[in-house]
């Protein structure tokens, strides 16, 4: 068992691999401190921090197949740039989509909430987190539930749609990743958590 060292401790429950080898974790309780750190996963050296003046990280993340680090606080998302030898993290952008939950795959980064239902799923381009698509469900009686998922190929993101009334329901609803239209949706039923 290796044991991996930090300065700050606390409970790492935001976790995430990345290529290279490399591990971040954050912590994402109510006022906790100490950022994001990044490890080598083979050496367990300690790479890099980041320690905005910000808590609460709600998700972080790597981009498979480029050199980026994406944090989201509750206060927006970041996009870290990960240096090719030392030296720090370097923000190089961020929105202020707070307490979300991402999905990435190579040119976009899908927004949704990590722990309550929200009423918009966004996707952002990468690298400059300019926003590509929006859907909007202020006035509709259903909200999206937790974090969006995309599969390996990036063509497809599915997330759960949680519906109000007197027979709430709940589904995936299964998009084109490119463009945020459903494609289709499976109904779960009421026993089903999402």
């Amino acid at each position: 068992m290796r044991i991996i060292p930090s300065d700050t401790p606390r409970a790492l429950n935001r976790l995430a691999i990345g290529p290279g080898g490399l591990i971040a974790a954050a912590c994402g309780v109510f006022g906790a401190a100490g950022g994001v750190e990044v490890w080598d996963a083979t050496t367990g050296a300690r790479r890099w921090v980041y320690a905005p003046d910000r808590w609460g990280f709600g998700s972080v993340g790597f981009l498979s197949d480029r050199p980026y680090l994406l944090t989201a606080d509750y206060l927006g998302v970041s996009l870290l740039a990960i240096p090719k030898a030392k030296g720090p993290l370097e923000e190089i952008a961020r929105t202020g989509w707070g307490g979300a939950a991402i999905a990435a795959f190579g040119d976009r980064l899908f927004v949704g909430r990590a722990d309550h239902s929200s009423a918009a799923l966004t996707c952002w381009g990468v690298p400059k987190l300019n926003l590509l698509w929006k859907e909007d469900r202020w006035e509709l009686r259903s909200r999206f539930g937790a974090a969006p998922a995309i599969d390996p190929s990036g063509a497809l993101l599915a997330v759960p749609v949680q519906t109000g009334g007197t027979r709430p329901t709940q589904f995936v609803s299964v998009r084109d990743a490119d463009t945020g239209k459903p494609r289709t949706q499976i109904l779960l039923d009421a026993a089903s958590p999402v």
